[in-house]
């Protein structure tokens, strides 16, 4: 198997490894991130601006992973009863399609509370943010010389 970073890429009459465009790829989205948190930082103050809609989230959490223990462990004892057999007896193919089943609870009872933050979250945002990832992310590509000359 060939490492990846033995590859080369010729571009522009030069050659690149696969590990340079990695690298400025992966810097790219480090300077686009950086930028994302400055401005909101700038925009509202550190704690508003980076934490907003934190309280709709831990509310989203706290429900979601009690839906998905009340639905495993219901699963899980219904099954034991059904059986007649204890826990522990019940196979492990089982337990992970309730785990899965249980998964699948969680999102349907935390995707409105999602919806919500979401909504709270990027409202009077969306400029803020498409203007720094788009000019963030064109500067990055021009100076990595990934497409922009």
């Amino acid at each position: 198997m060939a490492d990846v970073a033995a590859v080369e890429i010729e571009e522009g009459g030069m050659k690149k490894t696969a590990k340079d465009l990695f690298a400025g790829a992966a810097g790219g989205i480090a300077q686009v991130l950086l930028d994302c948190v400055k401005k909101l930082s700038a925009h509202e103050g550190v704690l508003k601006g980076l934490y907003r809609g934190e309280a709709v989230t831990i509310l989203r959490e706290a429900q979601a992973y009690g839906v998905w223990f009340l639905s495993f462990e219901y699963m899980m004892n219904a099954d034991a009863a059904r059986n007649k057999i204890a826990r522990k007896e019940i196979p492990s193919w089982k337990v992970a399609f309730y785990g899965g089943l249980a998964g699948e609870a969680l999102w349907l009872g935390s995707y409105p509370f999602d919806v919500v933050k979401n909504l709270n979250v990027y409202k009077d945002r969306i400029e803020i943010l498409n203007v720094s990832i788009l000019s963030s992310t064109n500067s990055g590509f021009e100076t990595r010389d990934f497409g922009g000359n």
